[in-house]
C-alpha cells in the first residue's frame, strides 16, 4: 500500500512539474515576441494612430531613391548642406526621422514667414500643393521671401532638381492658400481661426490654419521633372509620418478656382489622393 501511495504522489508531482515547466516556457516565449515586436514600435505624436503605426512598422525606404544634393551654394552665400539639420517642433517618430533624412531637406525658416501657430496635429487636415511659375531654384525663392518678409510662403518649396527647402516650420501657419473662392470655407470645412494673424481680415481664408502648403517650381506647359514628384512623393510620406494623419492632398485650384489654368498639378491630384504618390 505504501508503495502503491508513493507512485500516485509521485505522478501528481510530476503531472505539477511539467506544467509549471510550460507555463515558464510559455511566459518567456511571450517576453520575446513582445520584446521583439517592440524594436518596430513607434510612438506617433499627438497620440497614437494605427494607419500611421502601421505604415512605420512595415514600411522601408525603397533603396532607389536617392536623396537630392543641396546646392554648392545657397542664396545666403553659405553652403547649403550644412543647414540641413532640421528644427523638429515635437518629437517624431523613427520613421519620420528617416524620411527626412532621405529627403535632405534644407532649412531656410524664418519666424517672418510664420503667422500663428497651428498648435496641435488636429489642425492638420489638408497638404496643399501648388505651382510657383519661376526659372528661379528653390533656395532663391526661399531667400526672397524671407528677405521681404513676404506675406506668401510655402511651408516646402521643391526644385525641379528635386531639391527640397523648408520655409517654415510645420507646426507654424504660413499664407500659402490665401483666400478662397467664395464660400470655400464651409466646402473644406475650415474656418478663419483666430490662431491665424489674418484670420479676420479677409472672408474664406480659413486654410492657412489647418494645412501645409508645398510649392513645386515649374514653367507653366512643361512637365514635372522625375526627381521633383519622387521628393514630393517622399514629401507627403514625411508630414503623414510627422503628424501620424494622413491629410487630404488637394490643389491650390481646388481651393481657389482662379488658379486652374495656372496651375499643372491639378492634372495629378487624383492619382495623388488615391496612392498619395504620382504613380
Amino acid at each position: 500500500m505504501q508503495e502503491k501511495h508513493n507512485y500516485k504522489q509521485y505522478l501528481s508531482l510530476g503531472i505539477i512539474s511539467f506544467f509549471s515547466v510550460f507555463m515558464v516556457a510559455a511566459f518567456i516565449a511571450s517576453f520575446i515576441l513582445k520584446d521583439s515586436q517592440g524594436t518596430k514600435e513607434y510612438s506617433v505624436i499627438a497620440g497614437s494612430n494605427e494607419q500611421a503605426n502601421a505604415q512605420a512598422q512595415n514600411t522601408e525606404i525603397p533603396d532607389e531613391f536617392i536623396p537630392r544634393p543641396a546646392p554648392s551654394e545657397s542664396s545666403f552665400g553659405v553652403p547649403s548642406a550644412s543647414a540641413t539639420a532640421a528644427p523638429i517642433s515635437l518629437q517624431e517618430n523613427e520613421y519620420a526621422q528617416a524620411l527626412r533624412t532621405q529627403l535632405n531637406i534644407g532649412v531656410r525658416t524664418s519666424s517672418a514667414l510664420e503667422h500663428g501657430q497651428k498648435n496641435a496635429a488636429e489642425y492638420h487636415k489638408y497638404i496643399v500643393v501648388q505651382d510657383i511659375n519661376t526659372v528661379k531654384s528653390s533656395e532663391e525663392i526661399v531667400g526672397n521671401w524671407t528677405k521681404t518678409s513676404s506675406d506668401f510662403a510655402t511651408h516646402f518649396l521643391i526644385g525641379d532638381d528635386g531639391y527640397v527647402v523648408q520655409a517654415v516650420n510645420m507646426d507654424a501657419i504660413a499664407h500659402h492658400s490665401n483666400n478662397g473662392t467664395k464660400g470655400a470655407n464651409e466646402k473644406f470645412h475650415v474656418k478663419n481661426d483666430s490662431r491665424d494673424s489674418r484670420s479676420s481680415s479677409v472672408p474664406d481664408a480659413g486654410m492657412d490654419a489647418y494645412s501645409v502648403g508645398i510649392g513645386l517650381v515649374h514653367r507653366e506647359g512643361k512637365e514635372y521633372t522625375e526627381a521633383q514628384l519622387q521628393s514630393l512623393d517622399f514629401l507627403i510620406r514625411y508630414i503623414d509620418a510627422h503628424y501620424g494623419i494622413q491629410a487630404d492632398i488637394i490643389s491650390l485650384a481646388d481651393w481657389r478656382e482662379s488658379e486652374k489654368s495656372s496651375n499643372q498639378f491639378v492634372s495629378y491630384v487624383s492619382v495623388y489622393q488615391s496612392k498619395r504618390a504620382h504613380k
